[in-house]
């Protein structure tokens, strides 16, 4: 997620709302799920931590501590990005987010959509897992 100023603002981003709703899969999506380490810049960005299970969302320092809501002080152009991390269960899961912003004193509630539309995210069953470790793939079992 990208947030970027028109003119300057003081920002203050709170835990977004969760909509979601879930369904048991009769036949779960075939498929491979693979995670391999990646390398790059040492700039985290700040991050949210969605799970669609207990339908909880929480800011969250890179080694998952929850931090209190975000306040930025933003000049005209400036961008800030956030990473979102979502946990799914099991099951199949339409989802959005729903962002309640307070821009120079103003409320606001933004939602976060894929192009208008609630994502869908699916459990791992019927997938095959597989990590990239000392220079080849090795295939674990799905949580």
């Amino acid at each position: 997620m990208t947030v970027t100023a028109r003119e300057s603002a003081s920002v203050v981003i709170d835990c977004p709302k969760l909509r979601h709703s879930s369904e048991p899969l009769e036949e779960p999506p075939r498929g491979i799920v693979a995670c391999c380490p990646a390398g790059g810049a040492a700039v985290t960005p700040r991050r949210l931590q969605v799970d669609l299970g207990s339908g909880t969302t929480t800011w969250v320092e890179e080694d998952g501590s929850p931090i209190p809501p975000l306040t930025l002080l933003l000049a005209p152009g400036e961008t800030e990005q956030f990473l979102i991390f979502v946990r799914a269960h099991s099951g199949r899961t339409e989802w959005h987010l729903e962002l309640p912003v307070l821009v120079n004193g103003k409320r606001q509630l933004i939602p976060v959509t894929d192009g208008g539309k609630r994502f869908i995210t699916y459990g791992r069953e019927g997938y095959d897992e597989y990590r990239w470790s000392d220079g080849g793939w090795e295939q674990h079992a799905s949580a």
